[in-house]
C-alpha cells in the first residue's frame, strides 16, 4: 500500500508540474510549450498502465497459464484442483499384477537304448546241451565245448565256413541238413559226428589238423578236403 501511495503522490506532483508548464506556455503564448506538455502526458500514461499492469495500483495480474519464463522450457498448465496429473506410460507392468508364468523347458525325447545284434555263441545253452542254431549265420565250437545240433536246415551265404569246430571241440550233428560254401571246417583237435542229414558244398567237408570226422547215414554232397592228420571216416554198421 505504502509504495501505491508514493506512485499516486509522484502523478500528483507531474500533473502540478505540467499545469504550471502549461500556464507559463499559456502566459508566453509559445507553440513549444504545448507540445512539451504533450510528451509529459503521454509519459505520465504510459507510466500508469505499466504500473496497473504491474498490480502496483490494484489492477489483476496476469494468469497463470499465460506467464512465461525466460531461457527455460514452456510450463504446462497446473491441473485443477483435486485431480492427478497424468502419468506418462513407462512400459512397466504395475506391482500389483502378477508375474507371468515362466514356462517349463522342453525336455528332448529319449531314445530307447539300442540292443546289439546277438552272436550265435550268445544263443546256445550250456556245453552239453543241444544249441540252437539259426541257420543263417555261421556256428561255431571251440576249445573243449561240446555241443549237438539236431534237425535244423540250414543254409548260409558267403565264403565262411557254416559250421567250424577248432580245438578240443566234440560236436554232434543229428539230421542237420546244410548248404554252403563250406558246410563243415573242422580244424585242430576237434572231433565231429554227424548222424543223417545232409552236408552240400565244395568242399563239402575241410578237415585239418589233427580233427576226426566220422559220418554216420549222412549224404555228402561235393568233395573232401582232407590235410594233414586230420581223418574223415564213416561209421561201422
Amino acid at each position: 500500500m505504502r509504495r501505491d501511495h508514493e506512485i499516486v503522490e509522484e502523478v500528483i506532483v507531474e500533473e502540478e508540474i505540467v499545469e504550471e508548464v502549461y500556464y507559463e506556455d499559456d502566459e508566453g503564448g509559445g507553440f513549444g510549450g504545448l507540445l512539451l506538455g504533450l510528451l509529459v502526458l503521454l509519459l505520465i500514461g504510459g507510466g500508469v498502465a505499466f504500473a496497473w499492469h504491474k498490480g502496483w495500483l490494484g489492477g489483476s495480474t496476469p494468469s497463470p497459464e499465460r506467464q512465461v519464463t525466460v531461457g527455460g522450457p514452456a510450463q504446462s498448465p497446473a491441473p485443477p484442483s483435486g485431480k492427478a496429473p497424468p502419468v506418462a506410460p513407462t512400459g512397466l507392468r504395475p506391482a500389483s499384477e502378477a508375474p507371468l508364468a515362466k514356462r517349463a523347458p522342453v525336455k528332448p525325447p529319449v531314445k530307447p537304448p539300442v540292443k546289439p545284434p546277438m552272436k550265435p555263441s550268445d544263443t546256445r545253452p550250456a556245453p552239453g546241451g543241444v544249441a540252437f542254431w539259426d541257420g543263417r549265420t555261421p556256428f561255431k565250437c571251440a576249445g573243449h565245448q561240446s555241443f549237438t545240433l539236431k534237425d535244423i536246415e540250414a543254409k548260409v551265404a558267403g565264403d565262411a565256413p557254416a559250421i567250424t569246430a577248432a580245438g578240443d571241440c566234440q560236436l554232434t550233428l543229428e539230421g542237420v541238413t546244410v548248404q554252403a560254401a563250406i558246410p563243415l571246417y573242422a580244424a585242430g583237435h576237434a572231433k565231429v559226428l554227424i548222424k543223417g542229414g545232409a552236408l552240400e558244398g565244395s568242399p563239402a567237408i575241410k578237415a585239418w589238423g589233427e580233427a576226426q570226422v566220422t559220418i554216420d547215414g549222412a549224404e555228402i554232397k561235393g568233395p573232401v578236403d582232407q590235410k594233414g592228420r586230420a581223418a574223415v571216416l564213416k561209421a561201422q554198421p
